[in-house]
Parts: structure tokens; sequence; C-alpha cells
């Protein structure tokens, strides 16, 4: 239909009218889900993002600590190498004492025996 200024109008049937109200309202419906559904799923990415953070200091913690556990298990090595070469070196000085005893002791012996019989 045309109207008197030269526009178009269009007519619906009331159960025309209300299939279209019914489809608008769906459709605001529809919209009203989609927004809900973009806000949660960035609500998801921002968390899975923070946990990511998370996750990466954690594995740097453990990365560090790792390293701090591999140098104490060296300086402990080192320690116990030089324990040992402590030890080593402490058996060897009792050994020299014990023949210094031992010679002390046979010199002593055979001066005085030579003191006595001379």
């Amino acid at each position: 239909m045309l109207n008197d200024k030269g526009d178009t109008t269009i007519c619906f049937t009331v159960g025309q009218s209300k299939y279209l109200l019914k489809e608008h309202y769906a459709l605001e419906k529809c919209d009203t889900l989609k927004s809900i559904c973009e806000q949660q799923r960035s609500l998801c990415d921002s968390v899975i993002a923070d946990k990511n953070k998370i996750i990466n200091a954690k594995n740097f913690m453990l990365d560090n600590q790792n390293t701090m556990l591999k140098l104490k298990q060296y300086e402990v090595d080192k320690l116990t190498e030089q324990l040992n070469v402590c030890n080593k070196e402490v058996k060897k000085q009792k050994t020299y004492k014990w023949i210094a005893i031992g010679s002390g002791i046979a010199v002593s012996l055979f001066s005085g025996y030579y003191i006595l019989t001379h």
C-alpha cells in the first residue's frame, strides 16, 4: 500500500504479528544468552590465563629448588671428599706416631742397655 506521502506501508495479520513478536522476543533472548556466554567465556579465559601464570611461577620455583638441591649435593660431595682425604691423613699421622713411639722405645731400650752394660 502506498500512503499519500508516497511511502510504502506494510500490514500484517494478527497471526503474523504474533509470530513476528515471538520471533523478536526469541531473538532478544538469543542475544542476551550470547552476551552472557561471551562474558562467561571471557571470565574463563582470564581464569585460565591466571592459572597458567601460577603454573609458570610454580615451575620456575621448582627449577630454582632443583638447582639449589644440585648445588647442595655438589657441596656435600665436595665436603665428603675432603673428609675422606682428612681421614686418610689422620690414619697416616697415627701410623707415623706409632712408628716414632716404637723407634723411641727401641732407642731408649738400646741406650739404656748400652749404658748399663758399659
